[in-house]
C-alpha cells in the first residue's frame, strides 16, 4: 500500500505545483494584444418630427487593442475599432410645399404628398477607444472596462423607397391648381426605389462600459466574453437645409430626391430628423495574447 500512497502523493504534489505555476503565470504578464468582435444591437438613434417612426436595426463591430497593466489588477487599453450602425425611418404620410417657378416663368407653389416613405440608413465609423481596465488575477476571473472613444465617419448612406408620390402646382394669381401635365412636374408615381445616397456625419464621441469573465487558456493566451454598452454623446447631423423633393424649372419632370437626414420640411422650416446619436450594446468576444 505504501508505494500506492507514495505515487498518489507524488501526483497530488505535481498537480499542486502545476496549479500554483499556472496561477503565477496567470498573473505574470503586463502586456496584452487583443482582437475582438461585438454584436447584436447597433443603431443610430434620433428624434422623428412630424409623426415619423424610427426603427433600430442590427450592426456589428470588430477591433484590436493593446493593454498595459500597471498592476496585476489595473491597466490601460488603447485600440482601433470599426463599428457599423443601421436604422430605419418611416412616414405614413408626408406633405410639403414651397415657392417655385415653372417653365413659362410663372411663379407657383409646388406641392408634394407621399405615402409609405421609408429610408434605411447605414453608417460606418472608425473609432479609437481608450479604456481603463480592471480584472481579477487567476486562470479564471472577472473583468471590467470603462472609457471613451472618438469615431471618424468612414461611409454613411441612405436608401429610400416611396409607395406613392403625388405632385401638383398651385397658382395663387389665378387661384388654380394643376395636377397635370406630367412634363410640367405634376403627376402621380408609385413604388419608387431610389439609389443609395451619401450622408455626411460629424465626428462621434461615445462613452462605453463593459463587464464579463476571462479564461486564461495558457500563460500566453486568454479569451474574454462580456456584455457592453456604448452611447454616443455627439449630435452627428450637419445642419439640414435641403428640400426632400426638389423641383427644377429647367427639368420639371425630373426631381432631385434628398435624404431625411439632410432635409427639412420647407413649410415649417424644421428638420425631419434631429438629435442623431450612436448606440450599441450586446455581447463582446475577445481573444488576447499575453506577455
Amino acid at each position: 500500500m505504501k508505494p500506492y500512497y507514495r505515487n498518489l502523493s507524488s501526483v497530488m504534489l505535481l498537480t499542486l505545483c502545476i496549479i500554483i505555476t499556472g496561477k503565477i503565470n496567470a498573473q505574470d504578464y503586463k502586456n496584452q494584444f487583443g482582437i475582438y468582435t461585438t454584436g447584436i444591437f447597433s443603431s443610430l438613434t434620433y428624434d422623428m418630427n412630424f409623426k415619423g417612426k424610427h426603427e433600430a436595426e442590427t450592426g456589428f463591430g470588430v477591433g484590436i487593442n493593446y493593454t498595459y497593466f500597471f498592476t496585476k489588477n489595473f491597466g490601460l487599453s488603447l485600440g482601433g475599432e470599426l463599428q457599423t450602425y443601421k436604422s430605419q425611418a418611416y412616414y405614413d404620410k408626408l406633405i410639403d410645399q414651397y415657392a417655385a417657378t415653372d417653365l413659362d416663368n410663372h411663379n407657383f407653389i409646388f406641392n408634394y404628398q407621399t405615402t409609405g416613405y421609408k429610408e434605411k440608413q447605414h453608417a460606418s465609423f472608425l473609432y479609437i477607444p481608450l479604456n481603463f481596465i480592471y480584472e481579477t488575477p487567476g486562470i479564471t476571473g472577472f473583468y471590467m472596462a470603462a472609457g471613451a472613444k472618438i469615431g471618424f465617419p468612414i461611409k454613411s448612406t441612405a436608401q429610400t423607397s416611396i409607395q406613392n408620390l403625388q405632385t401638383y402646382g398651385y397658382y395663387p394669381q389665378w387661384d388654380a391648381t394643376l395636377y397635370d401635365p406630367a412634363f410640367m412636374g405634376y403627376k402621380t408615381e408609385k413604388n419608387i426605389e431610389l439609389p443609395k445616397q451619401d450622408i455626411t456625419f460629424k465626428t462621434d464621441i461615445a462613452f462605453n462600459l463593459e463587464a464579463g469573465v476571462k479564461q486564461q487558456l495558457n500563460a500566453k493566451n486568454s479569451i474574454y466574453i462580456g456584455l457592453f454598452i456604448a452611447m454616443g454623446i455627439t449630435n452627428l447631423e450637419e445642419a439640414p437645409s435641403e428640400k426632400l423633393i426638389t423641383y427644377h424649372t429647367d427639368t420639371p419632370a425630373l426631381f432631385t430626391y434628398n435624404t431625411l437626414v439632410n432635409s427639412k420640411l420647407q413649410k415649417e422650416d424644421k428638420a425631419f430628423i434631429s438629435n442623431i446619436k450612436t448606440f450599441s450594446s450586446g455581447v463582446k468576444l475577445a481573444y488576447k495574447f499575453n506577455w
